[in-house]
């Protein structure tokens, strides 16, 4: 589909083809949104292609051509990395707008959108709530920092990825606060529920009978409900059970943390669950790893 000045959208290029962010750009090709894509993996082409999107050979043809820019990196680290080695901001043309679906801290979208007002560029944060499936599906929750002309033109783009959009407020950062908050929330659950389940194993309870119970009970929540959620990702997903202290898992609950004690608000319980988590989410990956291989369920 080729854009004009008529289009409030034109050309949404995309940055980010990974666990969540393949699902979200192939939901925007599939809508009949103008598609760009690029990636380190250039194998990835065909499968863009398949959705209906065009690729880019380099940085600079998806900057030169993009009037929307969306960026689905893993963390702070990455999504810096990107913007200051592609030259974003030089890249995109005046009018242009930077949309974040990465989960990052608020300080680093403020300072994002701080330097994309020089060049004239706007920058919009959009992290998603939701599993892969819900990725595949569009049937993502999405948190916008935008004003609400902003997030008005966007709509096309949040039809496409997501059953739910909410906007925040108007301000960068806002959508990344919901988000952290959201996922401390997520984690610190997990977490005790992996350490009711460790106890009722103790004295002889099966993990299915102890689940079967607690999802008709007060102690239900959205992790018993969707239960193996998180130990999918433990053992299939690239970065979850990478390293000592599970990256991926722990970065939003510990920047929640941060973010809290920044405003004099330090959350004590999910300062304590996440203490704890690099050893809990240890122990539920050694315990899955040991199923897998005896080929009984964890």
């Amino acid at each position: 589909m080729q854009s004009d000045d008529r289009d409030p959208v034109g050309v949404v290029g995309f940055v980010g083809l990974g666990d969540m962010g393949a699902g979200i750009a192939a939901n925007y090709a599939r809508s009949g949104l103008d598609l760009l894509a690029h990636d380190l993996r250039a194998e990835l082409e065909p499968e863009v292609r398949g959705w209906g999107g065009d690729w880019a050979a380099s940085t600079d043809e998806l900057l030169g051509r993009s009037r929307i820019l969306c960026v689905c990196l893993v963390d702070d680290r990455q999504l810096r990395g990107f913007v200051d080695q592609a030259q974003v901001f030089a890249g995109l043309a005046p009018g242009s707008t930077l949309v974040v679906h990465s989960t990052v801290s608020p300080e680093l979208m403020g300072q994002l959108a701080d330097e994309a007002a020089g060049q004239g560029v706007e920058v919009v944060d959009a992290p998603i709530s939701g599993s892969h499936a819900r990725a595949v599906a569009g049937t993502l929750s999405v948190m916008v920092g935008a004003t609400a002309t902003t997030f008005e033109r966007l709509r096309p783009l949040w039809d496409a990825m997501s059953a739910h959009a909410y906007r925040i407020s108007d301000t960068p950062g806002s959508g990344q606060v919901v988000k952290l908050c959201n996922n401390m929330m997520t984690i610190a659950n997990n977490l005790v529920a992996l350490e009711a389940i460790t106890i009722a194993e103790s004295y002889g309870v099966e993990e299915s009978a102890f689940l079967d119970v607690v999802r008709t009970s007060s102690g239900s929540s959205w992790i018993v409900e969707h239960w193996g959620t998180i130990d999918t990702l433990l053992m299939t997903h690239p970065q979850a059970g990478r390293g000592a202290d599970f990256h991926l898992l722990v970065k939003d609950i510990r920047d929640a943390v941060r973010i809290g004690a920044e405003r004099g608000r330090a959350p004590e319980i999910a300062g304590a669950a996440t203490s704890a988590a690099p050893r809990v989410f240890g122990e539920r990956l050694d315990d899955l790893r040991k199923a897998a291989s005896a080929g009984r369920p964890a």
